[in-house]
Formats: C-alpha cells, sequence, structure tokens
C-alpha cells in the first residue's frame, strides 16, 4: 500500500467514525456516498491516472513555437502548427486535467470557486454585487475550458 492510499484510509475511516457519532449509526448510508463523492471532487488528483506527466524525458530544450493557453484559439493553432511535421510545437496549460464533474456541462456550477477557476473577482461597484463582500462580485475564469461548459 503506497502513501497516498494510507491517507485516504485514514481520512475515510475518520469521517465515518466522526459521522456515526454525529448522526448516529442508522443514518450512516446517507452520509457514505456524499463523503466519496465530495472527497473524491476536492481530492481528484489523487485518483486520476493521469495527473502527472509520465514521460519526462522527451521534453527538449527548444521549441520553434510555444503557444499559452490551450483554450479555443490556442488549442486550434497548436494543432495547425503540428501539421508541419518538421516543427516542434510546445503548448502551455495553467489548468490540470478535467475531472468528470467538468466533462458534464450542467455540473460547471460546481467547478465555481474550486482549484479549476482563477478565481477573480470584479471592482467594486455601486450599481452591481451589493449584497457581496466589498461590493465586488465573483468572475469565474477557468483553467480548463469545461468549467463555461464548453467542449472541444
Amino acid at each position: 500500500m503506497g502513501a497516498g492510499e494510507g491517507v485516504i484510509i485514514s481520512v475515510v475511516a475518520g469521517a465515518i467514525k466522526a459521522a456515526t457519532a454525529l448522526i448516529g449509526a442508522s443514518k450512516i448510508w446517507i452520509f457514505i456516498p456524499t463523503f466519496i463523492a465530495t472527497f473524491a471532487y476536492f481530492h481528484y488528483d489523487l485518483f486520476d491516472p493521469e495527473s502527472r506527466p509520465i514521460d519526462q524525458q522527451n521534453l527538449r530544450r527548444e521549441y520553434d513555437f510555444i503557444v499559452v493557453g490551450a483554450g479555443g484559439a490556442g488549442a486550434v493553432i497548436a494543432n495547425r502548427l503540428t501539421e508541419v511535421a518538421s516543427w516542434s510545437v510546445l503548448l502551455l496549460e495553467a489548468g490540470g486535467h478535467e475531472s468528470e464533474i467538468s466533462d458534464v456541462p450542467l455540473l460547471s456550477l460546481y467547478l465555481h470557486k474550486s482549484k479549476l477557476d482563477w478565481k477573480y473577482r470584479t471592482q467594486p461597484s455601486k450599481t452591481a454585487c451589493q449584497a457581496m463582500e466589498d461590493k465586488r462580485c465573483c468572475w469565474t475564469r477557468g483553467k480548463v475550458n469545461n468549467i463555461f461548459g464548453l467542449s472541444f
């Protein structure tokens, strides 16, 4: 068993004990699926086998083109540049791998203020965001495209 698996097991066991103490053993069946879904959402990188680059030996010291941002335009530009076999292209993206939640456009609302969001806020306004802290609204901008419900 790896160190990550040990941490997961201890966290799950502690949460089940705490839930049993709080809500009773008869209602624990309600808590377990909710806890597992929440844990998987916030610690998706522990479960995702593609979360880290596997082969770092093939990285080059120089590239012909570097495209920053794999949004709608960046991904298309990088793809077009790779059509010339002699050119080397590096595509940089700030966001990590998308989760299963980000793959479903309707569920993208759950990604606001998550680690896939830049967490920008608007400037204070006298006419908008009056109930918000400092009169500033959240301006969701995703590190992955699917946070907006877009799929490419």
